[in-house]
């Protein structure tokens, strides 16, 4: 004869209980009130080598053991569940799920958990005679309800890596500790370094096209005042006539395509161009981006050069001209020697009177000539 029974009902009411065990099991993590929901006659199967237990007491010191592994709460992603009443106080509950949960600081999600309850109803309470549950992994090893051997394996892998850049660290993590200690110090220190460096510099948001913050010194090249540059973008200190070029080198330089641009002219305030050796850094400033530029002033050097190129230009023309006078001084050399000396043999010939005032002068002149080539 087929017995009558609330199915309904008895689904209702294991379901409520299921709900209740898994708060104190997975959010409360609360021994007591997890064992007040097992009857004096529970069993228990697990996926561990030790979780084959069939008495009260070591179902009790499973669960001991499972929260004493993982103290932390548990996130249940249920995919699954099914209440079927078995008779007027008993049902299995089945489910399928994942959980996720955190041990020793290392994130775990376990897949693929299988899980049958056998509920009875004592004395109006709801209470587990039987666990049979399942897990997708396979590593648990004896003693284990986790797999803690994994998450020793993962640490002493993490373990490698904080050594590997601790020594990178560790001067960093020194700085940012004293930084830490005296924030307005921090600041003080680099508002000195910024403001007294021998370099223009100037920290620059490129997508707004402002300039964010200009030193002293910039300001002091360019003959601005701080408020006056800061309220000019930096193409407009590039004179018209290389403004293309220019900002193409600059952007180039600030996407990494250059090591620097170099010579970039800039106008000063008077109308004088200077130019500017230019290398940048991007940085984040309030979680803005930002590209911080030193200026190097080039112009002194620049014009060196050029005075250099100058007096070396002077002496290859001196060099040159003097080579001529050489040359030429050898070429005319010879002639005169030549008129000289005929000239003398001349006089010794019979000569009429003006013949010999003119021969004279003809000498005279040529010796004359040859001290000035000599």
């Amino acid at each position: 004869m087929k017995e009558n029974f609330n199915t309904k009902k008895i689904i209702s009411e294991v379901t409520q209980a299921f709900d209740s065990f898994c708060e104190a099991y997975l959010q409360q993590r609360d021994l007591d009130a997890l064992s007040s929901f097992f009857s004096e006659s529970i069993t228990n199967i697990g996926s561990a080598n030790d979780e084959l237990t069939l008495d009260y007491a070591s179902v009790v010191d499973i669960f001991r053991r499972d929260i004493a592994q993982c103290p932390e709460k548990i996130e249940h992603i249920e995919h699954s569940r099914n209440v079927i009443p078995v008779g007027p106080q008993a049902a299995l509950f089945i489910s399928t799920f994942d959980n996720v949960t955190t041990i020793k600081g290392i994130p775990l999600y376990l897949k693929g958990y299988r899980q049958t309850m056998y509920w009875q109803k004592f004395a109006e309470q709801w209470k587990i005679s039987h666990i049979h549950h399942s897990r997708g992994e396979s590593e648990l090893q004896e003693g284990e309800s986790f797999p803690l051997a994994r998450v020793e394996a993962q640490n002493r892998e993490l373990e490698k890596l904080v050594n590997k850049r601790t020594h990178e660290l560790r001067e960093l993590n020194n700085v940012l500790a004293e930084a830490n200690k005296d924030l307005v110090e921090a600041k003080q220190r680099f508002e000195s370094i910024f403001e007294k460096v021998s370099d223009g510099i100037i920290v620059a948001d490129w997508q707004n096209k402002s300039l964010y913050m200009v030193n002293k010194t910039m300001c002091r090249i360019l003959g601005y005042k701080r408020k006056e540059l800061e309220k000019l973008w930096i193409t407009n200190l590039i004179p018209e006539e290389t403004r293309t070029q220019s900002t193409s080198k600059i952007l180039q330089e600030c996407n990494g395509d250059r090591i620097i641009a170099d010579d970039i002219p800039l106008k000063c305030k008077n109308g004088e161009i200077r130019y500017f050796d230019i290398s940048s850094q991007p940085i984040k400033i309030d979680r803005s981006n930002y590209m911080v530029s030193v200026y190097r002033d080039t112009t002194d050097y620049k014009n060196a050069l050029e005075t250099q190129k100058d007096i070396e230009i002077a002496q290859k023309a001196s060099e040159a001209k003097n080579l001529f006078l050489a040359n030429m001084s050898h070429e005319i050399r010879t002639p005169v020697t030549g008129i000289i000396g005929m000239s003398e043999i001349l006089a010794q010939t019979r000569l009429e009177e003006p013949q010999k005032e003119y021969l004279q002068i003809i000498n005279e002149s040529s010796k004359v000539l040859l001290t000035l080539i000599n």
